[in-house]
């Protein structure tokens, strides 16, 4: 039993949810395979290393509540890290 006003526990997925992720997942490691031309070894560094920020995320919630910048907590760090997708996305966009 929850207590009062402590949030509702989360519910799994569902397996059409579940379903359409490993869908998508699947599209994605044909493209890489037909499209692209890459080896299985290629794709799973490749899948793994898109999946790295994922690893990280704790430690980057306890850096970002425990180093404020300019007095804030969570704003800073968003902005930098839309700053860097926004690199990363305009490097890949180079390439094409």
């Amino acid at each position: 039993m929850a207590l009062p006003g402590s949030p509702a526990p989360r519910r799994a997925a569902s397996p059409a949810k579940r379903g359409f992720r490993a869908l998508s997942g699947l599209a994605t490691q044909f493209f890489l395979k037909d499209s692209l031309g890459l080896e299985p070894a290629a794709i799973q560094s490749l899948l793994a290393t898109a999946a790295l920020p994922w690893s990280v995320k704790p430690l980057y919630g306890l850096v970002s509540d425990a180093v404020p910048i300019r007095g804030q907590h969570r704003k800073p760090y968003l902005v930098l890290a839309a700053a860097v997708g926004l690199a990363a996305w305009s490097g890949l966009a180079g390439l094409t």
